[in-house]
């Protein structure tokens, strides 16, 4: 298990590590991925490539926050 203290500190610097738990097959770890991209994402964190296949997630939650991150960086 990871420690708190080790995980990266920022949205730029956690953003390859959340936006690689989108592929995730543990759904919540998809959800709690996609939320924190939408939440502190913007330009330089977000990556819309990611988000858009994230729009073809089995779940709504993902797709939803998945699509609501894409419209924050206007794609």
């Amino acid at each position: 298990m990871v420690a708190r203290r080790d995980l990266p500190r920022g949205p730029r610097a956690a953003s390859p590590a959340l936006i690689q738990a989108l592929a995730s097959h543990d759904l919540t770890v998809r959800q709690r991925a996609i939320w924190a991209l939408w939440r502190y994402g913007g330009p330089g964190v977000l990556d819309a490539k990611a988000l858009t296949r994230a729009l073809g997630d089995p779940d709504p939650m993902v797709r939803y926050f998945a699509n609501a991150a894409l419209e924050r960086l206007g794609s």
